[in-house]
């Protein structure tokens, strides 16, 4: 999650992930992110030309959560600081598009 706040900070202070942030929004953050998580994704061999799933390492799956997070909050076209709270909200709830 350290390497993701670089991107992501505005998101997290906005979302309230903040040392004074309530333990909801907390909540609320860590279960976005816990859903968003891939836990495999696809890779290619050049060797046979095949592709195969293997499992994503903790931190990438870390990054990937929070860039796709951050992406689609940005896709929302939504111009102000209710974008990326109404998309973590949505992830928490297994929702939206991340």
């Amino acid at each position: 999650m350290i390497a993701a706040e670089v991107d992501g900070r505005g998101i997290l202070y906005g979302l309230g992930h903040h040392p004074s942030a309530s333990k909801k929004s907390r909540r609320v953050f860590r279960k976005a992110l816990d859903n968003v998580k891939p836990k495999l994704e696809v890779k290619s061999r050049e060797s046979a030309a095949t592709t195969s799933p293997v499992e994503v390492r903790p931190e990438r799956r870390v990054t990937l959560a929070m860039r796709w997070l951050v992406t689609f909050s940005r896709d929302r076209g939504e111009n102000d600081a209710r974008a990326p709270r109404a998309e973590f909200v949505d992830a928490a709830n297994g929702r939206g598009n991340a």
